[in-house]
């Protein structure tokens, strides 16, 4: 396995952080990986654009994220190149203590990223149900749709003369839970052209070396929250053939 994704890994995760789990509220695509069409189909709209803010929240017992995000291109639905939008997902590091909530398959942003959301929109007349906190902005926020599955980070490809391409990554595939320096090295890898796509090195065996180390060190194994169901490197699409599948969904 290449080093960088190994020293990432590593050094993401030497930090212990604990976990709880709470039912997730996106809608979510169980019966494998969505295609981009049947995510487009699922989808009110379709949006590129770039995560200007990242901020977590206590809402009750629990925690919540919320991503501030600016649209540079509308694919389909209402939303307007130049507006912005909030998506807020269950889950996420406490905002003052070294306390993390997990809630598995969520779509995950850091600040800066540029990314295409697939989103289902809130439905006019939508209210927050009586049950639920009254601070939380779960309710009222588009969801991604298919979780993890409906947001793509987009990158320049450095190595392919500045074309611009997508890739959608979920760390917990492989074993471990989210982590953003992570995910930035992953994309910063593939924009540098140290990645290629398709790589069938497997990532399985890496894993397993690094919760030795970790637990070698004296820190808590528990980052690493099952068996890695996939052992090869995420494919890659470029943003000419992404919008053509979108828009053949509107035909």
């Amino acid at each position: 396995m290449i080093s960088w994704f190994n020293n990432a890994i590593v050094c993401g995760f030497m930090a212990a952080l604990t976990f709880s789990a709470v039912d997730a509220s996106a809608d979510q695509m169980t019966s494998g990986p969505a295609t981009i069409k049947q995510l487009a189909q699922s989808s009110d709209s379709v949006v590129v654009g770039k995560c200007i803010k990242k901020s977590t929240a206590m809402v009750g017992k629990n925690i919540e994220t919320t991503y501030e995000f600016e649209v540079t291109q509308s694919l389909k639905g209402m939303r307007k190149a130049g507006s912005k939008l909030s998506v807020s997902t269950p889950g996420g590091k406490h905002p003052l203590y070294a306390l993390a909530q997990m809630v598995p398959q969520q779509a995950q942003m850091y600040p800066n990223e540029e990314a295409a959301l697939f989103l289902k929109e809130v439905a006019p007349g939508t209210k927050a149900k009586a049950n639920v906190n009254k601070d939380s902005k779960l309710p009222m926020s588009p969801k991604v749709v298919g979780g993890w599955q409906g947001k793509y980070t987009v990158f320049t490809d450095s190595a392919d003369n500045g074309k611009k391409k997508l890739v959608r990554f979920n760390m917990e595939n492989y074993g471990y839970a989210h982590n953003d320096a992570i995910l930035k090295k992953f994309i910063d890898a593939y924009s540098e052209g140290r990645v290629e796509s398709g790589n069938a090195e497997t990532i399985k065996n890496r894993m397993s070396a690094m919760s030795a180390t970790q637990k070698a060190a004296g820190e808590d194994g528990s980052v690493l929250l099952q068996t890695p169901l996939i052992d090869v490197l995420p494919a890659v699409i470029g943003m000419d053939e992404f919008e053509k599948q979108v828009k053949e969904t509107e035909k």
